[in-house]
């Protein structure tokens, strides 16, 4: 797919009988999501899997059910929520560095993992999984694993099947499935449901016409679910690899640091801080260009023919958007592969096209949460940068990817803390 986006704008490609498009153009991928949003849908193949653990939720719906879903969404992300889930994100971070030593060596993927899972367990469902977490890391791997495979080779492993990804697949659904009935179980119910979780605003949603409830109760399970899902697994990819970008390249570490030293001091990080922290948002930024944790957005088939950028576009092709090749190409990002988070600061963030950037995703379908994690992102590298500075174990480990539900580093990323 790298090697497609050297071919222009628009590349076209066979999938056996179906015709495939890699869009690969700010304007076009604006024409596409935004313009044209309206003649494609998401795969229904792709759809269709990831509804096996997601059910109808607002990541794979359409039409008038996912845009009654986002509305009745939007509130969980205000700024006032927004600010105390950040503060519970960095003080979850302070916690789990309470337990690093310098010259430890720690393996940066399970850690991330396992940090990210604690925080979006107590944002969206109001549970402690601190201690629960690195089994939920494995459930959550074992499914990320099956789907890709089965969105990949056009198949679904049935509950009945015999092979070992199958079982696995399974057994983790269900149990990720459980947990979450057995919380909607004990937030019913008007007091049960007083707490701030997302799972808990969901509940006591009311319809603003009818006064009824707004959302069922499997509503309610398909969006945490979803939201749990898409949130931890993203973030803790993107973790990953910023702090690995910062382990590679010293100088923008001690810039970081002291960009965090003379804002802060020796103050704890919150919401309000990000404003006095450009440098550091813009490490975070240039990670996630180099590193997206959504390295393709979902496939769209056009449900009429229409053309784009002077492209006909038959009636069932395949239109297919990948932040790993557009956010690699030099027409948009000079010296592409060089990490440089200047890129993303005054005046040259300036000259970005719009829709060259795009992380989490482009239109109506852009991440609900992506003010949220942007934030706590920039909030948590920042309270990790006060207490540690970051060098790789082995600097001529080959970078390798694995590219799963999100983009993950291949082998493991071990890193040594330094006292800072």
């Amino acid at each position: 797919m790298t090697d497609l986006g050297s071919y222009g704008d628009v590349a076209h490609f066979r999938v056996g009988p179906i015709r495939a498009y890699l869009v690969n153009h700010p304007d076009l991928l604006r024409e596409l999501l935004i313009g044209k949003a309206d003649l494609i849908r998401k795969l229904p193949h792709q759809m269709k899997v990831m509804g096996q653990i997601e059910g109808n939720g607002m990541l794979v719906s359409d039409g008038e059910h996912w845009r009654r879903q986002r509305r009745l969404l939007q509130p969980a992300f205000h700024a006032r929520r927004i600010e105390r889930l950040v503060g519970e994100a960095v003080e979850e971070t302070v916690r789990t560095m309470q337990a690093w030593r310098a010259g430890q060596t720690i393996e940066i993927v399970p850690a991330m993992t396992d940090l990210s899972m604690v925080i979006m367990a107590k944002s969206f469902f109001g549970l402690d999984l601190s201690t629960e977490a690195p089994q939920f890391r494995q459930i959550v791997r074992d499914v990320s694993e099956a789907l890709l495979l089965e969105m990949r080779r056009m198949v679904r492993l049935p509950r009945w099947s015999i092979t070992p990804i199958g079982r696995r697949k399974w057994r983790a659904i269900d149990a990720l499935d459980a947990l979450v009935w057995d919380l909607i179980r004990r937030q019913r119910g008007a007091v049960a449901a007083e707490g701030d979780s997302l799972l808990g605003i969901l509940l006591r949603s009311i319809d603003p016409e009818s006064g009824a409830p707004a959302m069922t109760e499997r509503e309610a399970r398909d969006e945490a679910v979803t939201m749990f899902n898409a949130g931890h697994d993203t973030t803790a990819a993107a973790l990953a690899w910023i702090l690995y970008a910062i382990a590679a390249h010293p100088e923008v570490s001690e810039r970081l640091r002291a960009e965090v030293q003379t804002v802060l001091g020796g103050a704890t990080p919150d919401a309000n801080d990000i404003a006095r922290l450009p440098y550091v948002e813009a490490v975070v930024n240039e990670a996630m260009r180099l590193y997206p944790p959504t390295w393709s957005l979902f496939t769209r088939q056009a449900t009429q023919a229409f053309e784009l950028g002077g492209w006909r576009i038959p009636a069932g092709g395949w239109l297919i958007a990948m932040p790993w090749v557009t956010h690699r190409d030099a027409r948009f990002f000079a010296d592409p592969l060089k990490f440089d988070p200047d890129r993303f600061l005054p005046p040259r963030a300036g000259t970005i096209p719009r829709f060259a950037y795009f992380p989490f995703g482009i239109g109506g379908h852009t991440c609900l949460g992506m003010r949220l994690a942007t934030v706590e992102m920039v909030a948590m590298v920042a309270a990790m940068s006060q207490r540690w500075r970051f060098r790789l174990a082995d600097p001529a480990l080959p970078e390798r990817i694995d590219a799963l539900l999100s983009i993950w580093p291949q082998a493991d990323l071990r890193l040594i803390l330094e006292a800072a």
